[in-house]
């Protein structure tokens, strides 16, 4: 039987041992809440958060049950010993396109790492069609076109400029730092697009006016006269130059001349045209004692020099003549007779009262009256048909130059 004495002794070893047990799991638990920290864990479109004092991520994502592939890629960027985040990013399967070289890669987090992670070099002037920030996916395409050089020719200068696919000649003109002015070229035009290798030329172009003295010649103006002769001719007003100003506007390209335009002409000084009198009277010289053929009597108004030419008339011509006998009365009536002559009258009115001599001079027609028209006098200009009295006559006469005087 044990003795109360021993009872008590024993009862105090326990809890002792209790008091123990307790104070070592209050010391653990103050430890592990001393040491513990916060971790959350974005994996597959959720967050998982724990509390844990581990400190490679390994474990803890581990302690959390999430499972890494051997493709996904773990962000640790926001994590640190006292907690944080851990990110994984699951791999997935993209295309890259990459200056028509097409390829399968796996991919993770977003475009940049998975160009960097399968060593895809992107230049700084190649197209991509899609941000290196933007999140990758499934089936994602990514396409990617090599910049290309271009040659610029300017200022006397070649550049070769490194530039993206898709770009314009005025993105290279920009690239290159060149500044055109308002009347500036670019050969080929500013918005076409650019291809590997293209050559562009900045013409540069100046406008500059200047202003010349210029002689301005005179001009010789012919006046008819029937008061001289066929073949003469003579000076009433001698001709002398002027002067002008003139404005040019001259173009420069790239320093050269290429063009002048006039702009502006002011005459300073006007000049005196010449003016040189031509004759159409027709110097005939006839034969002397010739009759006239025409049968009209001659008017008392009408008076005929020694050389068998009127003294006084309107104008002179020369014209062509054919003769005819055919017929007895004129196209206005009159009875036919030498005399009466056949005209165009839109060229030589009905009524017309003229003196006829051939221009060889062998023949005096003398005086006629346009009463009558036919074929050729219709049909060629300045043409008349003299009426003769018989065929012989009309035969004789042929087809002659005549000087007509208008009385």
């Amino acid at each position: 039987m044990i003795s109360i004495k021993n009872f008590v002794r024993q009862r105090k070893i326990t809890f002792g041992i209790i008091i123990s047990i307790i104070l070592i799991s209050l010391a653990t638990i103050t430890a592990f809440a001393a040491t513990a920290k916060t971790v959350y864990i974005h994996c597959d479109d959720s967050i998982t958060q724990i509390r844990t004092i581990k400190s490679d991520p390994k474990d803890i994502l581990n302690q959390a049950g999430t499972i890494i592939g051997n493709d996904d890629y773990v962000d640790l960027s926001a994590f640190s010993n006292e907690g944080s985040k851990i990110t994984v990013y699951r791999a997935c399967n993209v295309t890259v396109n990459n200056d028509g070289e097409s390829s399968k890669v796996k991919a993770i987090k977003d475009v940049d790492l998975t160009l960097k992670s399968n060593n895809i070099t992107l230049g700084k002037f190649d197209f991509i069609n899609c941000s290196l920030d933007d999140p990758v996916y499934e089936g994602m395409n990514i396409n990617i076109e090599k910049a290309f050089s271009v040659v610029i020719i300017a200022d006397g200068e070649e550049k070769d400029i490194e530039i993206s696919p898709n770009s314009t000649v005025s993105n290279a003109i920009e690239l290159a730092g060149l500044t055109l002015s308002e009347d500036d070229n670019v050969n080929p035009s500013p918005d076409t697009e650019l291809q590997a290798g293209m050559t562009i030329e900045v013409l540069r172009v100046e406008y500059k006016e200047r202003t010349e003295t210029q002689t301005v010649e005179y001009k010789t103006v012919a006046k008819k006269s029937s008061n001289i002769y066929v073949g003469q001719s003579k000076v009433t007003q001698q001709g002398k130059n002027g002067e002008k100003e003139v404005l040019f506007s001259d173009k420069y390209v790239n320093g050269g001349l290429e063009c002048s335009v006039v702009v502006k002409e002011t005459i300073t000084k006007p000049c005196v045209n010449k003016i040189k009198v031509v004759g159409t009277l027709g110097n005939v010289e006839l034969k002397s004692g010739l009759t006239p053929i025409s049968t009209l009597k001659v008017p008392s108004s009408v008076k005929i020099d020694d050389n068998g030419k009127p003294t006084k008339y309107k104008n002179a011509i020369v014209a062509k003549s054919f003769a005819y006998s055919c017929g007895t009365t004129t196209s206005t009536g009159k009875k036919a007779q030498p005399g009466y002559i056949a005209v165009n009258p839109k060229e030589i009115p009905y009524g017309t009262e003229m003196w006829i001599v051939s221009k060889d001079g062998k023949y005096v027609y003398g005086y006629a009256i346009a009463a009558d028209t036919g074929g050729f006098a219709k049909k060629h200009k300045n043409t008349v048909d003299l009426r003769m009295n018989s065929s012989s006559e009309c035969n004789k006469w042929g087809r002659r130059d005549v000087v007509i005087y208008f009385l």
